[in-house]
């Protein structure tokens, strides 16, 4: 009887230290994290901040993926590059989610991106934490209107060609950009041919 318990226990001992074990893995697999998914289409290109990525169809990356460009530059790995654009996307979103991550970066996120006419759910991107926005919307042809009031851009302090080549840009808000510590706005709107009005009265220049 006693030979009976010791083997049971022992089973269940086993099995209690196999699942320990596994736990951490199992975790791992349902945190959170940010990426990227081009539908199906290549039409959609939507930012995600949850657990769900494993079941996403598409093309998916995660947030921090790269690729080099014909000249070895690093871009993202959802971007266009300088001298590649990418042409299939038209629309951009920010799901609902992924107001939950703060991005350190959002430099090149869309350049090059001949096509692109909106982009959906701004207000769930948060830049508090943001650095660099370099060339973030640079020659999005397609694009009239940014809505970026919701940015916070206390941090940013590089916004080279942030909108450089935006042709088509008939409205840009900028009303709520406290940008304080820019340091670089070289060519931020060059080529902007469009744009007939700019508020730009919360910009401090003073470090740049």
């Amino acid at each position: 009887m006693n030979k009976k318990l010791l083997k049971n226990f022992c089973a269940v001992f086993l099995a209690w230290f196999m699942a320990l074990l596994l736990l951490p893995q199992s975790a791992q697999a349902q945190e959170k994290e940010a990426y990227v998914v081009k539908s199906s289409d290549q039409k959609t290109l939507t930012f995600y901040y949850d657990d769900q990525k494993s079941s996403r169809t598409g093309t998916v990356w995660g947030i921090e993926e790269t690729r080099k460009g014909y000249y070895g530059e690093t871009y993202p790995a959802w971007s266009g590059t300088r001298d590649t654009p990418e042409s299939k996307v038209t629309t951009a979103v920010f799901d609902a989610s992924f107001k939950n991550y703060r991005p350190q970066s959002t430099e090149f996120w869309f350049l090059n991106f001949k096509n692109l006419k909106k982009i959906e759910g701004l207000t769930n991107l948060n830049t508090s934490k943001v650095t660099t926005m370099n060339g973030m919307f640079f020659d999005c042809l397609k694009l009239t209107s940014l809505d970026l009031s919701n940015f916070n851009a206390e941090n940013v302090q590089n916004m080279y060609e942030m909108f450089f080549g935006c042709s088509r840009l008939t409205s840009l808000n900028l009303s709520n950009f406290n940008a304080e510590n820019v340091k670089d706005m070289s060519y931020m709107f060059s080529g902007c041919h469009n744009l007939t009005s700019l508020d730009l009265s919360n910009f401090k220049t003073e470090n740049v």
